[in-house]
């Protein structure tokens, strides 16, 4: 009977000290080569995302890491990190995953902007927006 009292208090200890998978893929890259165009390109950014359903705006944080990138995609109600991110000052590409399932996120990155898609269960929507800093 004790144990039906102290299971759930183990288990949820045990998940607490866990990194969660979605940020430990993101900070796993084998190429630690970094550019100096990408890493001047890192910071915050505004973006709206138009589909089917309307338009959203969301922030973009991308960060140099250890090994590489990682960015952090921030909504109003929530946010995630994109996994397997790749930038190379001109393009960026990383998984994310939505209420749609798992997304794949291209954006090419200029100085007049940002612009891109986030392709979800086959339906594209449309990326563009601007560096806030």
């Amino acid at each position: 009977m004790q144990f039906r009292k102290i299971a759930p208090v183990l288990l949820g200890a045990a998940l607490y000290i866990l990194p969660a998978p979605a940020l430990a893929a993101s900070r796993s890259h084998t190429d630690v080569r970094v550019s100096a165009l990408a890493a001047s390109r890192t910071g915050l950014y505004n973006l709206s995302l138009a589909g089917t359903a309307g338009e959203q705006r969301v922030d973009l944080v991308v960060e140099q890491a250890q090994n590489g990138f990682t960015a952090l995609l921030l909504t109003p109600t929530h946010e995630t990190w994109l996994s397997h991110v790749k930038f190379d000052g001109r393009r960026l590409t990383g998984t994310a995953l939505t209420s749609a399932g798992r997304g794949t996120v291209v954006l090419d990155v200029t100085d007049a902007g940002v612009h891109g898609t986030l392709t979800v269960a086959g339906r594209t929507i449309a990326i563009s927006g601007a560096r806030e800093r």
